[in-house]
């Protein structure tokens, strides 16, 4: 069954490999995608200066341009390396981290339990392959290191986010501590009915479908403001 799998999947490579273009493709996809992303770039920068009006936003704009390409390099020196690690490891990654995103939680709480769970994981799985005292001097100190870290993350992370959280005093009400020193003003309550009516009017296109007095009933007709 597991030779017909690899025959399958050596196949279905075979016939995508056949309806690709060549190896110079993604060279030419990588320019296109760059070339039309600083023309819109630049037309959105200058859009924007012409705007506010003032020449100093060209370098904001050029320095966020500058961080973008920073951030793009470390990011792929970042999966080049995470691809050389445990093939097993990066599967569980890959499960993990969109599981627990789905479970409502921000992107840092996933990874924070990802590396305190990747630590806690591989000190007790080398504990239980080889005995601590069979350990080198670093290593021990890496295991120690290890676990406390790993178990620190753990519970600040379960302890921070948890729905609980910590019991805090309740926020002083500043005008109900006032109330008592405030002199009442003897004067009539203005919520009280007064010896005047009161008329109400409404202006408006009068063409409001929704709200009869802004439509068929409205007092002044005026025009339309954009």
């Amino acid at each position: 069954m597991k030779k017909k799998f690899k025959q399958l999947l050596t196949w279905c490579t075979n016939q995508i490999k056949s309806f690709s273009l060549g190896p110079d493709a993604p060279k030419g996809a990588a320019h296109g995608v760059l070339v039309l992303t600083g023309i819109l770039w630049l037309l959105f920068a200058f859009g924007v200066v012409s705007n506010i009006r003032d020449g100093w936003a060209l370098l904001l704009f050029t320095g966020f341009v500058l961080a973008i390409i920073l951030v793009a390099y470390l990011t792929r020196w970042v999966l080049r390396w995470f691809a050389n690690f445990h093939k097993g490891y990066q599967l569980a990654l890959f499960i993990t981290i969109p599981l627990l995103i789905i479970m409502n939680f921000e992107w840092m709480v996933p990874v924070t339990l990802a590396l305190a769970a990747s630590l806690l994981g591989a000190v007790i799985w080398v504990l239980s392959k080889t005995a601590f005292k069979k350990l080198s001097t670093n290593r021990r100190i890496v295991a120690i290191f290890g676990l406390l870290l790993g178990f620190v993350g753990l519970l600040s992370t379960l302890l921070l986010y948890h729905k609980v959280g910590f019991k805090v005093d309740p926020i002083i009400n500043a005008a109900l501590e006032n109330e008592a020193k405030v002199t009442p003003i003897e004067a009539h309550s203005p919520a009280q009915k007064g010896n005047y009516e009161v008329r109400t009017l409404t202006y408006g296109s009068g063409k409001d479908l929704h709200r009869p007095e802004f439509g068929v009933e409205v007092t002044l007709t005026t025009e339309s403001v954009n």
